[in-house]
């Protein structure tokens, strides 16, 4: 089992680097006081036996965040942090007058949509950039 430790300073700007200071889920600007590193892969999923801590304290895994969506993610892979993002308006007509209110008046509009990561874009967007430069 991991055992939670904080992580260094270096560490800490690597990551915040890594998005060059957006989360990697929203796309928010961040601060390098107010991020959250993020493990990509949680790491409650060595508990199942189905990663080892070498495998899931790399860098690779570590993912800046702000509070909302860490907070929002937790334990989830990223798939279900996906699905619970795009079940959002449909919760909060479900379950918030005051949203239906406010759909009732115009004041809010939804835009159901699959939702596509800020660093999935990123790593899209460097990878049409290496395919251009092999063309």
């Amino acid at each position: 089992m991991i055992k939670r430790k904080g992580f260094s300073q270096k560490v800490r700007e690597e990551v915040f680097r890594k998005y060059d200071g957006h989360c990697a889920y929203c796309g928010k600007v961040l601060t390098t006081n107010d991020f959250q590193i993020d493990h990509l892969i949680p790491v409650a999923r060595e508990r199942f036996g189905l990663y080892t801590s070498e495998e899931l304290e790399t860098f690779k895994n570590y993912m800046p965040a702000c509070k909302r969506c860490n907070h929002y993610k937790r334990a989830h892979s990223l798939e279900t942090f996906r699905k619970y993002i795009e079940e959002i308006p449909y919760k909060l007509a479900r379950d918030n007058y005051i949203y239906k209110v406010g759909l009732d008046y115009g004041l809010i509009e939804e835009h159901p949509r699959k939702i596509v990561f800020y660093f999935e874009e990123i790593e899209k967007e460097k990878e049409e950039l290496k395919n251009q430069k092999y063309l």
